[in-house]
């Protein structure tokens, strides 16, 4: 890992999306948790790893979660993305990757590990 080890983003929910809110629920639900995590990994390979956002496919190898709360709609979601392992492509840009994601609301909400390519 050269300059970014870690990066820290607060998450916008918006309540009123039709897929992840088809019914009234007091939490944030799973796979929008799941989904935020992948937007959040590909954001840091562009802007940190530099990948290129067009020519170059960006493969999810491995995913592991661990929920450990609820998400309330309530209160902000903070999340924090430590790189744990890269590899740059002739110190171009990220070839390999791993990082562990966190969300965070007055605690640890969930954790997911990832292996990007």
């Amino acid at each position: 890992v050269e300059s970014v080890a870690v990066c820290l983003l607060h998450a916008y929910v918006n309540p009123e999306h039709e897929y992840y809110f088809e019914h009234a629920v007091e939490h944030i639900p799973a796979m929008m948790l799941i989904e935020a995590q992948r937007q959040f990994g590909l954001a840091c390979c562009h802007v940190y790893g530099r990948i290129p956002v067009r020519g170059m496919q960006i493969i999810l190898k491995n995913l592991d979660i661990e929920f450990l709360n609820y998400a309330e709609l309530i209160y902000p979601v903070t999340i924090r993305g430590a790189v744990t392992e890269s590899r740059w492509r002739k110190g171009q840009h990220w070839s390999d990757l791993s990082m562990e994601i966190c969300f965070y609301q007055d605690g640890p909400v969930a954790r997911f590990f990832s292996s990007d390519t």
